[in-house]
Formats: C-alpha cells, structure tokens, sequence
C-alpha cells in the first residue's frame, strides 16, 4: 500500500513539472508528446483505481463473510451458554438426589447395623425361642422361611440404595462430562470469535487505506485530466496561432507583392504633436557627448501619448531593441520599414496586420533617451533614410 501511495505521489509530480513546463511556450509537436504522455499516465492511473476498488470491494465482502460468521458463532455460543446453565441446574438437582440416596443408605445401613448387633446379642436364644415355639414342622418351616426372607429383604434394601447411589453418581459424572464438553466448545468459541475479530480489525484497516488510495487516484487523475484538458486547448491555440501565422504571412505577401510605394504617404505617427526636437542631421550625441548621425527625427511628446501606424503594413518587431527601447518595426513592402523606438509600452505583436493611423505603441522614453519622446526612422532596403519626404505635409 505504501508503494501505491508513494507512486501516486509521484504521479502528482509529474503532472507538475509538465504544468511548469507549460509556461515555456512549446511547439505542437512538443504538446502533443505532453498529450500522449498524459493520456498514458491517465490509463495507467485508472487501471491502478479500477484494481484498489476491486481490491476494496473483496475486502468489504471479506468483513460481511467475518461479520456471518461471527453472528453464527454468537449465536451458538449463547445456546451453549444456555445448555451449560441448563446443566449446572441439572447438576445441582442430581447432586441433592445423591445426598437424598446417600443419607437413606446411610439410615438403611444404620438399622441394618443395629439389627444385625441385636441379634447377635439376643440371636441364638430369639431364634432358638422362635423355633422352639412352632407347633408343627410346617410352622417351623414358615418361620425359617420367613426369617430368611427378612435377612433377604434388608439385603435388597441396602443393595437397591447402594445401587441408587451409584446410578446418582454415574449421572453426576455424566452430567459433569458434559458440561466440560461444552465449556471446551464455547472456549473454542471464545478463541476462533477473537481470531475473527482480529481478522476484522485487519480488513477494516485494509479497506479504510484502500479508500485513502481510491481518493488519491481520483485526485491524480482529476488532475492529469485538467493537464489533459490544458494541453488539448493550448494545441488548439497553438494550432490556431500557427493558421493565423500563414494566413497573415500569406497576405503579407500579397500585400508586399501588391505594395508600391510612391513617397509622401506616410500619416504623422504623433497625432498632436508635430515638433520634431532632433532631425535627420548630424549632431552632438545627448548620451555620450560625441558628435554622431542621428537617424531618425525625434517627436516630443507626454509619456503615453498614442503612437500610430504612419502606413499600413505588417509588425516584423515588437519588444526591446538595445538602445531604442521598446520598439515597433512595420514593413510597408517595396523594401520600407518604419521604427517607432523608445516607447513605454508597445501595443501592436508581431505579424500583426496593422492599418494606417492605428495605434501601436505608447510614447516613453525607454533605451537611451534623455526624455519622452518618439524616435522615428524610415528604412530603405535596411538602410536607414530621411523620414520627411515619406510624411504627408
């Protein structure tokens, strides 16, 4: 069990570290390996949960054969229980027929006793008395035999008590017999009711960690499903993302292929603000202090100002560019890029098709700059080039 719940565990791990790697924008070939791997952990987890619930289901069969059992056994046992107390009962009544049956032996063999010693003080005059007395030899037989049938008698008596006596006696050890057979059952009982509860505690620990484990799986797999689900809609946005990409750089090429630019079409990129602080000349660098060509015109302007998109085109940059800052590059086509540096916040993303005059950056003054301003360049074939015959007066 413990095994189970470490592997479990480790199962939550995985889904983790394939959580964080979510965040470093994989391609759809890397997603779908994620995916699959998911869906592997997925099956794996529910064949281990399927195999715990049956696991869990055997043993609550287990606890309700100990729970029939134990109710058999209880119920023997106090029908035993019964029986012994039926028996002590009997016991307790035979033992006073033995003292009744003793104490009549004992009286019979007492009188017994005391005839006997009578007659042995008075027996030969009494006899000879009584024999001497017949009047006829038929008399004297009647007394003789009369004699002789009383001796028999006191002697059947004392035999029947003797063995009355002893019938008691072999019913007592009978009843006692008995009575030590069925103490040894029910302590058979006693022990086998202990071995069962024993064997209940066992299985009702066993079951209430199988249900620990069920509740564990099912959180693994919860949460490799949400993975699951995660990864299935970043494919989905990745393979949109990637369409997207196509169709834009599809019709960035028709555009490009359609575009021909006749010079002085290009919108202010500054609505507002048309003083230009630095032009395209040289001049004395408010960086470093050396004399440098500056390539661009310099627009001032409140820090968050709208920058707009002085043509229409297709953002080829959209981040930081070393001491421009924040900057935006737009190709028109026919070999014209614009650059929109120093921004404080850049609105437009790459490959994004923009439209003449809309807003793609914030003015700032990030990079190298000395204050909130646009730096606006114009390019030709890569090669930077006088911004002002492109702008419309």
């Amino acid at each position: 069990m413990k095994k189970k719940i470490t592997s479990i565990f480790m199962a939550i791990l995985a889904v983790v570290l394939f959580t964080v790697s979510m965040d470093a924008s994989p391609t759809i070939n890397e997603l779908n390996q994620r995916r699959t791997a998911i869906n592997n952990e997925l099956a794996e987890n529910r064949r281990e949960l399927e195999a715990v619930r049956q696991e869990r289901a055997d043993a609550v069969r287990e606890i309700e054969l100990l729970n029939e059992e134990m109710r058999i056994i209880s119920e023997d046992m106090m029908a035993i229980e019964d029986e012994i107390r039926s028996m002590q009962a009997l016991l307790e009544e035979t033992e006073i027929e033995l003292d009744i049956a003793i104490e009549l032996l004992e009286n019979q063999y007492e009188m017994f006793i005391d005839r006997a010693v009578h007659m042995y003080m008075h027996g030969r005059t009494s006899y000879l008395d009584v024999l001497l007395n017949a009047e006829s030899f038929t008399d004297l037989i009647r007394i003789i035999h009369s004699i002789n049938m009383i001796i028999e008698h006191e002697q059947n008596m004392i035999d029947e008590l003797i063995a009355a006596e002893q019938a008691v006696s072999n019913k007592i050890a009978q009843i006692e017999q008995q009575k030590e057979d069925l103490e040894l059952v029910r302590d058979m009982y006693a022990e086998r009711m202990i071995e069962l509860e024993e064997s209940m505690d066992a299985v009702a620990i066993l079951v209430e960690e199988l249900e620990e484990s069920e509740t564990e799986y099912l959180l693994v797999i919860a949460t490799f499903e949400n993975q699951a689900s995660e990864v299935g809609r970043a494919i989905e946005r990745a393979q949109a993302e990637q369409r997207a990409r196509e169709a834009q750089a599809a019709a960035n090429r028709a555009a490009q292929q359609n575009f021909v630019f006749t010079g002085g079409q290009f919108d202010w990129p500054v609505p507002g603000h048309t003083r230009i602080s630095s032009g395209y000349v040289n001049r004395i660098s408010p960086i470093n202090g050396r004399r440098e060509f500056h390539s661009g015109i310099d627009i001032p302007a409140p820090r968050g100002t709208n920058i707009v998109a002085a043509y229409p085109g297709v953002v080829i940059h959209s981040g930081w560019m070393g001491g421009f800052g924040n900057t935006i590059m737009i190709d028109h086509g026919g070999g014209i890029v614009t650059l929109y540096g120093h921004n404080s916040s850049n609105i437009a993303r790459v490959g994004q098709q923009v439209a003449r005059g809309e807003v793609i950056a914030r003015v700032g003054s990030t990079g190298w700059s000395t204050g909130n301003h646009l730096h606006f360049e114009v390019r030709r074939n890569g090669n930077h080039t006088d911004p002002i015959p492109f702008l419309r007066g």
